[in-house]
């Protein structure tokens, strides 16, 4: 058996192979036989390989740059590479991304057959054999195929090439934490052992935990700040440090800060199947982890009938932490019924809308009983907001925290 896959048949004929397709090959299976291919032809360098695509209709963008990448080892071990489709769509494809310069075109194994065993035969246009030894332009292209392509490493010396127009952008994905902008990489790159991506970190967000059972990973900080978990240990690394992660531990990236943070990741081997990375954020103790970060810290100070509490950290953004904010205000509110509440923000900076929504309706609760509910520390543009919202004129804002501490521990006036 000269290949170990289940979607392709491989026979020995003479000068070289040739490799049918099956019919229900899919897309992962047929990028593992190119990889497999690349081996193989690294190591027995046979005069010419030949691989049947009729049994697959489709040529996604990351099976182009596998081909082209096989095309440059088959240039190097001096072996000529044919693909054979009677497909047009395929055909087209192979013409407009210039694969047809790097191997040979045929529509039919037989086509391939005659033009390896009879050197006078060219190919024609439609990838039929032409006997008389004079190839049209498009047989030209072909015929060049044979062998080393002008440029370095036998690649044409425009066949790759990154444009950064507005048009054709790098890939890239988003998700509720950041985005991510792949720099090298299947489908981006024909790189077999990388993958890069440039990574933002959206403020006060968390690239969770998680896993790769096969690839080893570099985080390399370009901006900003984050707090780096690799196990259950974790380091606040700054721009220019970096942390390595092996294969199949558990990490994290957690940006703490205002404003968005970079990193630069780098995967090796790479891998695009979606068994490369696992997410543990369900498990324990990473979902422990999760969960104590996402609840705000509360410094309470009881002086009689009156409350104060301070959010010691500032991860009150993202909707599992606004409800976990949610949940222990009113709890404060409901247990204690305190007569005056006051909530200290100094460390939080930014308050979303959905917390004003919260003190909104702490508000409402609160002056049923004709209790009072009051902020300090806010920042200028928790301020703004709070005017906006026309908060300010129902909820009590002190200048500083001390004028509400002071406020707290005076005395009581009598009533008499």
């Amino acid at each position: 058996m000269l290949l170990s896959t289940d979607c392709a048949e491989a026979e020995s004929v003479d000068g070289g192979i040739v490799v049918r397709l099956n019919s229900l090959a899919d897309h992962h299976k047929f990028v593992a036989l190119l990889l497999e291919l690349d081996i193989f032809v690294r190591e027995a360098q046979p005069p010419r390989v030949v691989i049947d695509l009729s049994g697959s209709g489709f040529l996604q963008s990351r099976t182009l740059g596998e081909i082209a990448r096989l095309a440059n080892s088959a240039a190097r071990a001096k072996t000529r590479l044919m693909l054979c489709s009677s497909n047009p769509i395929v055909q087209k494809v192979m013409t407009a991304t210039k694969l047809d310069e790097l191997v040979t075109v045929c529509q039919s194994v037989e086509a391939a057959k005659d033009v390896w065993e009879n050197p006078g035969v060219d190919v024609a246009p439609g990838g039929q054999a032409s006997a008389d030894g004079k190839a049209s332009k498009s047989g030209s292209k072909a015929s060049r195929a044979s062998g080393p392509a002008p440029g370095r490493y036998g690649l044409p010396r425009n066949f790759f090439k990154f444009i950064a127009d507005h048009e054709r952008q790098l890939e890239v994905e988003s998700f509720p934490w950041g985005n991510m902008n792949w720099l090298a990489g299947p489908p981006i790159t024909p790189s077999a052992l990388l993958h890069v991506a440039r990574v933002q970190i959206k403020p006060n967000c968390v690239w969770s935990f998680h896993q790769h059972p096969d690839m080893e990973e570099v985080i390399i900080v370009t901006k900003g700040k984050v707090e780096q978990w690799i196990d259950q240990k974790s380091q606040v690394l700054h721009a220019g440090e970096s942390a390595t992660i092996p294969q199949n531990i558990v990490h994290a990236t957690f940006n703490n800060e205002m404003q968005p943070a970079d990193v630069i990741m780098i995967h090796c081997p790479s891998r695009s199947e979606e068994s490369s990375t696992v997410s543990v954020v369900a498990e324990e103790p990473w979902k422990t982890i999760l969960r104590r970060r996402d609840y705000p810290n509360l410094d309470i100070v009881w002086q009689g009938k009156n409350l104060f509490a301070r959010v010691t950290n500032h991860k009150i953004l993202d909707s599992a932490s606004t409800d976990a904010f949610r949940s222990s205000m009113l709890s404060l509110e409901s247990d204690g019924q305190p007569e005056k509440f006051i909530i200290d923000f100094q460390e939080a900076w930014i308050l979303s809308n959905t917390v004003l929504g919260v003190l909104g309706e702490l508000q409402h609760r609160m002056s049923d009983g004709r209790r009072e509910l009051c902020v300090c520390g806010l920042s200028d543009e928790a301020l703004k907001n709070f005017k906006k919202t026309r908060l300010s004129e129902f909820i009590v804002m002190y200048d500083s925290v001390k004028a509400a501490l002071d406020d707290l521990n005076k005395p009581k006036e009598s009533t008499e």
